[in-house]
């Protein structure tokens, strides 16, 4: 989240940097706006970005590409009306070319805005199906679910108790165990750096995250210790922040359908 309030910090100083050393007098005619222009130029941008801010800090999440989108256009919306408001004081008649040239502004914004979530979509689809169409994968998902009870907290010592019984050399649970974690770590990466589609994630992955954490989180905790006692808290760290983040989402829907279901590792 540092760095989120850093490009947050960066673009509020931008802005008012460029506000009061756009015009050599504009700092006079500030103070000479009325009361609404102050607060277009001051408050709204400074709220809106540490709202932004505040809500993601707990979450541990990034910023939406929404409202990335909607903090720059409300920054350059309202630098706009500053220098829109001090040319109008000088020659009204330019206010119509003013205008237009906002709105095409926006548009710009906009459809830049819409090709980038459509090229996260298209690679968020290509990855789920990858992972549906990996016989890989699919080996040791179907593995874990024939040796592993749904509703069960599963740690490094059941995988071992359980490995014992296990007929077929070529099956390591413990490793099966493994591959799914870092896939779904994988995915929550994206997940949390908003680089793979929020929406699309949640309704096709959502349960997957959710189970997989509430049955293997045992076994991920004590991964994040190495045999020499050293404790690393960012080992599947994604997982577990994804998880929480989606499990308030199906809460806030009215899907609170508790942990351990019986689609631990196959349902959205």
């Amino acid at each position: 989240m540092k760095g989120i309030a850093v490009r947050i910090a960066l673009a509020l100083a931008l802005f008012y940097v460029v506000c009061f050393t756009a015009y050599t007098n504009l700092i006079i005619k500030f103070f000479g706006l009325p009361f609404p222009g102050m607060v277009a130029v001051v408050l709204i941008p400074l709220t809106t970005a540490g709202f932004i801010y505040l809500n993601r800090m707990q979450k541990k999440v990034s910023l939406k590409s929404s409202e990335k989108f909607s903090i720059s256009a409300l920054f350059f919306a309202s630098l706009y009306g500053v220098f829109a408001y001090d040319v109008y004081q000088q020659n009204p008649a330019s206010l119509p070319i003013m205008a237009a040239a906002l709105f095409a502004t926006f548009g710009w914004l906009y459809t830049a805005y819409e090709n980038r979530n459509n090229n996260r979509k298209a690679h968020t689809l290509n990855i789920l199906l990858q992972m549906r169409n990996s016989a890989e994968y699919n080996k040791h998902r179907e593995i874990i679910l024939k040796h592993f009870s749904p509703q069960t907290k599963i740690d490094t010592s059941l995988i071992a108790q359980t490995q014992k019984s296990v007929t077929d050399p070529a099956i390591n649970l413990r490793w099966s165990v493994v591959y799914l974690a870092n896939y779904i770590e994988f995915i929550c990466v994206g997940y949390v750096t908003r680089d793979l589609d929020e929406g699309l994630l949640i309704k096709s992955f959502r349960s997957i995250i959710i189970n997989f954490w509430d049955s293997f989180e045992p076994f991920l905790l004590e991964e994040r210790q190495d045999d020499y006692g050293r404790y690393n808290p960012k080992i599947y760290e994604n997982i577990e922040i994804t998880a929480q983040e989606m499990r308030r989402k199906r809460i806030k829907e009215g899907l609170n359908l508790g942990p351990l279901q019986a689609n631990r590792i196959h349902g959205p």
